[in-house]
């Protein structure tokens, strides 16, 4: 029994994760809905799928709401995962936001790195120069 959950739940990481990096995420997200209806509790790395599929299909609102979740299921959020968000968040114009969700990092004691802090940077330069 125990092993057969292990199976089943690897299984629908792995389908998601592959649904994701696609960028179908409708299907992602039907499945992860299907994952939690059968009793098996998304980790880690299946929110962490969700947020990379969610921020390559310029979905990225939806990514801040699966770290969130992630947040609430008492799920660990690593640096890739708010990487991952910044990023789409500043390439998408939305530096208010990807200051929200460094904000929100650093509350969660996930200590950015250079590359976080320089997307930052980066954001808000292009920001201006747009701005004129």
């Amino acid at each position: 029994m125990w092993h057969q959950s292990i199976t089943w739940f690897d299984h629908y990481n792995t389908v998601i994760d592959g649904l994701a990096k696609q960028g179908c995420m409708e299907k992602a997200m039907g499945l992860y809905g299907q994952m939690v209806e059968n009793g098996i509790i998304p980790d880690e790395i299946t929110h962490r799928s969700l947020v990379g599929g969610f921020c390559g299909v310029n979905l990225v609102e939806e990514a801040v709401l699966i770290l969130k979740e992630m947040h609430k299921r008492g799920h660990p959020v690593r640096n890739i995962s708010y990487k991952f968000v910044i990023h789409g968040l500043c390439r998408n114009n939305r530096v208010d936001v990807a200051i929200q969700v460094l904000e929100m990092m650093i509350s969660n004691r996930c200590m950015p790195d250079g590359a976080i802090y320089s997307t930052i940077i980066e954001g808000v330069a292009a920001a201006v120069i747009q701005r004129g």
